[in-house]
């Protein structure tokens, strides 16, 4: 008996080792984010400025006050110090097998050991530098204690050694996340009506009154900050989760350690809907009539009103990451676990319920252990930013950081200076950028995708403002420009507009009349709300020539300064926002205009002006010539899909350096642009006038201009120059390869080869069709039709789908109507439908020689007071002229071999 008391517990300390070592793998590989790098700067000041900014910050203070502690001890390394929630995770795992074995025995403690040391969101937040694992290890402690108090009603009073760890957890889980009062709630509801139930006296309530009143008590000084209107836990931007997306958020984090799963997972994320819902029903079902039924039914209930509350806490405060949910995992795993190892009833369902939940255990892990793997989801990392500037930032430079963000304090050590931009309305900010900047000389942005400090684009149009930007670069989750300061910053100088769309009209502008080419146009934008939108509304600006085309546009969403959309705008609210269009390396000089338009975000249908047009112009811009080097730092050029001609052209100083194609795979008798990028290589160009064709065996389209003349022709070019020349021409209604072809003078070279896009055309005829042949002229060839019924009601159209094949050999140059139309026997006409192939789909034009075109067209009756039989005649015409295309053999309409019954109404 002795023996057996003092033998170790190898296999519960094998799976807690487990789990320590699940949680330590590639805990010294990840560099902190954004809220990890605060909680160390946190941590690391001094006393006062600690507790000025944990206020500031509205969080509960316990786990900043043990990383306080931790890291003095510890250190402050990444490895250093993520090791406090590792040990605060680690410590959740004889929690849970204390929790589950009280439950369901020793196997159910097992199980749930098992099942919490490979959990993929347990081991996810053990690895956080946040207060996360710190809050589930108090949520499984204060439960125990919630357990043991209950269990202790009506034998004997709760020592108080029970009454401590009570309250010990629960002061845990309220200092240590304001979503800890959804824990704290729910057991109070459960405990009141296990009382209420049983009808217990009441003085056994009263040491858990007393604990409830001292952690109430101890809490109140944080809780009025969680009840601060301004508070930041409120976001003005952020929408109230439904019932629905906070489930899904919590059931993709609970099973996969991540809040969303990509598109292409849905089939994981259907798994992990079903994890969830199984967790939740099957282990009711299997522990029905169990040892310790009403155990199992006080912690179900605790985790349904758990989750419940924290939807509240959502609703109500609104900020809410499922992350928060967390704690509440831990009761889950303790119902799987104790249903999977409760003794079978003998039941079929029992046994086939508990393979369910083991099947849905072993997905979980599947998908945790996937997304884990997948670097989709690793979290950003601004240690490549920060050697980026290392090696690259000077000193007499500044770099410019969000609010909060602490990330750059803890890992930059270079020359330049670091500013924290914490103004967030227009006119402060642009004073502190100004400050921060006006001694720079060069001047660097860290933007975190996430954040939305400065959604509406200040900062980058005040610095463009007073600058040019240098380059731009992408890291994880991070945005690197490099700015070089011209002039101090300055705010816009607003001037007034009228331009009105449904809805909104823009009332203020600010637009620089200039632009170097390889630079951008900052445009300051203040719009008002003339009517309520229902929808969020986008804003894009356009740069174009005077021929008509688009080189660049720049949209983004209306928001209001406190970054919300434009449906929750009220008539009469006006907001700014401003936008960088970029001016492409190599545009040609001269005079540009700008126009502005507005669009649904969800729909992408454009919203008219007053006047009815799409694009309403807001000027004209003068653009300049580069005359520095070559740049590309918005990455136009790399937009355009520019690339080295297939063969290289060079004559007399002009040389013909990179080509684009819009679309890069033309449909047949689609319009295309071809963008070519000149370079001048010598002084003194003659007037070059390039050739631009399209040809297979033949020439199909050509395009023949001089260069920008007279506004900036080649002969004004200067050595070492880039010019973009764009050209429009239509492609050819050809099956094979289409070379473009570049010719000047005699000279000539293979550009590109292009590839027709055929994945919309059909050149099988269908099966079902009745086969019939008629010749059309020397284009169309009628091979078969259908129909929809030999009937034909008034107001109830029969469809007659006609197929054709193309004949043509050459681009059809002449748009046709085809006719379709049912006869009398005395002639005269009874029903018809005119209109062109497919309803314009596939006009005349378009079609590819061999192509099989399904062309439906519905009749419908012309003489109401017909009925009877009648016969089908088709065929087609001149769209202008009406002409009839005549038939081979003669005649000018085919006669189908059917006839229909036309019936009254």
């Amino acid at each position: 008996m002795m023996n057996s008391r003092l033998r170790w517990p190898w296999p519960e300390l094998a799976l807690v080792l487990s789990g320590f070592a699940l949680r330590l793998q590639g805990l010294e590989s990840q560099g902190f984010w954004w809220d990890e790098a605060f909680s160390v700067q946190l941590a690391r000041h001094d006393w006062s400025t600690f507790w000025t900014l944990l206020a500031d910050d509205r969080s509960p203070p316990l786990f900043p006050l043990l990383l306080r502690g931790w890291g003095s001890l510890a250190g402050w390394s990444e490895f250093a110090a993520r090791m406090l929630p590792l040990s605060l995770g680690v410590l959740t795992l004889p929690l849970v097998y204390r929790l589950a074995r009280h439950i369901g025995g020793r196997t159910a403690g097992l199980t749930a050991l098992t099942l919490a040391a490979a959990s993929p969101a347990l081991i996810a937040y053990s690895q956080e530098l946040r207060m996360y694992a710190l809050l589930v290890a108090a949520t499984a402690a204060f439960w125990l204690a919630v357990e043991h108090s209950l269990a202790s009603a009506g034998k004997s009073q709760l020592p108080v050694v029970g009454w401590a760890t009570l309250l010990i957890g629960e002061i845990a889980l309220l200092f240590s996340h304001y979503y800890g009062a959804a824990a704290v709630g729910a057991a109070n509801l459960i405990v009141l009506a296990e009382h209420a139930i049983r009808r217990r006296p009441t003085a056994e309530l009263r040491g858990w009154l007393a604990a409830q009143l001292v952690a109430l008590a101890l809490f109140a000084a944080w809780l009025g900050a969680f009840l601060d209107p301004q508070s930041s836990v409120r976001g003005a931007a952020e929408r109230a989760p439904d019932w629905g997306s906070f489930l899904h958020q919590v059931v993709v984090l609970w099973a996969a350690g991540v809040r969303d799963l990509d598109y292409r997972q849905a089939t994981l994320w259907a798994l992990a809907t079903v994890w969830l819902t199984l967790t939740l029903v099957l282990p009711t079902f299997i522990l029905w009539r169990s040892q310790h039924w009403d155990r199992a039914a006080r912690l179900s209930a605790f985790a349904l009103l758990a989750i419940g509350l924290a939807f509240a806490l959502a609703v109500w405060q609104v900020s809410f990451h499922p992350r928060y949910t967390l704690p509440l995992l831990v009761p889950l795993i303790v119902l799987c676990a104790a249903a999977l190892a409760t003794p079978g009833s003998g039941r079929a369902w029992t046994a086939v319920g508990r393979a369910v939940l083991a099947s849905a255990a072993v997905a979980t892990w599947l998908v945790g252990w996937g997304v884990a793997r997948e670097p989709a989801y690793a979290k950003d990392d601004l240690r490549g930013v920060s050697a980026y500037l290392q090696a690259n930032a000077r000193a007499g430079e500044v770099i410019l950081v969000e609010d909060n963000d602490y990330t750059m304090a803890y890992y930059y050590r270079g020359p330049a200076k670091v500013e924290m931009v914490t103004e967030r309305e227009d006119a402060a900010t642009i004073r502190q950028l100004a400050s921060a900047t006006q001694d720079a000389e060069g001047v660097w942005t860290v933007h975190w995708h996430i954040s939305q400090q400065d959604a509406r684009g200040l900062w980058p149009y005040t610095l463009e403002r007073s600058g040019i930007l240098l380059e731009r670069k992408t890291f994880r989750g991070y945005t690197l420009s490099h700015y070089q300061r011209e002039v101090p910053l300055s705010g816009p100088a607003w001037r007034a507009a009228a331009v009105s769309f449904e809805k909104v009209e823009l009332t203020g502008l600010d637009l620089a009349s200039r632009a170097e080419g390889g630079d951008a146009l900052g445009l300051a934008l203040e719009w008002q709300a003339t009517a309520p939108t229902e929808v969020a509304l986008r804003a894009v600006a356009g740069l174009w020539d005077r021929s008509g085309q688009r080189w660049t546009a720049s949209d983004a969403t209306l928001l209001d300064p406190l970054g919300r959309t434009s449906d929750a705008w009220v008539p009469g609210q006006a907001a700014a926002h401003y936008l960088i269009l970029p001016v492409p390396a190599g545009l040609p000089p001269g005079e540009y205009l700008v126009t502005i338009g507005v669009y649904e975000a969800n729909t992408l249908r454009r919203v008219p002006t007053r006047a009815g047009y799409e694009d309403a112009p807001l000027g004209y811009v003068q653009v300049e010539r580069m005359l520095g080097p070559d740049a590309d730092p918005y990455g136009v050029l790399a937009n355009l899909g520019l690339r080295s001609p297939q063969e290289p052209l060079s004559v007399d100083g002009l040389q013909l350096e990179g080509i684009a194609v819009w679309p890069a795979q033309p449909a047949p008798a689609q319009s295309i642009r071809v963008i070519l990028r000149w370079r001048a290589t010598a002084e003194g160009l003659p007037a070059h006038r390039p050739v631009v064709q399209l040809r297979s065996s033949r020439v199909w389209a050509v395009h023949e201009l001089p260069l920008f003349e007279p506004d900036y022709p080649t002969t004004r070019w200067r050595v070492g120059e880039a010019i973009l020349d764009s050209r429009a021409l239509i492609y050819p209604p050809r099956r094979e390869p289409i070379v473009l072809e570049v010719r000047i003078g005699d000279r000539s070279a293979t550009a590109a080869t292009l590839m027709p896009d055929l994945s919309q055309l059909s050149f099988e005829p269908p099966a079902a069709a009745e086969r019939v042949r008629a010749r059309f002229g020397d284009f169309a060839e009628l091979i078969g039709y259908a129909l929809s019924s030999d009937r034909l009601q008034a107001g109830r159209p029969l469809t007659l789908t006609l197929y054709w094949r193309a004949t043509n050999m050459d681009r059809i140059p002449t748009r046709h109507t085809v006719f379709a139309q049912a006869l009398a026997p005395d002639g005269h006409l009874v029903a018809q439908h005119d209109g062109p192939p497919n309803f314009n789909r596939r006009p005349t034009p378009a079609w590819v020689p061999g192509e099989i075109i399904a062309d439906p067209h519905p009749l419908a009756i012309v003489d109401p007071n017909y009925q009877g039989p009648a016969t089908l005649i088709v065929g087609l015409y001149d769209s202008d002229t009406l002409i009839r295309v005549p038939l081979r053999g003669g005649g000018d309409a085919f006669s189908l071999p059917t006839s229909i019954l036309i019936e009254g109404p």
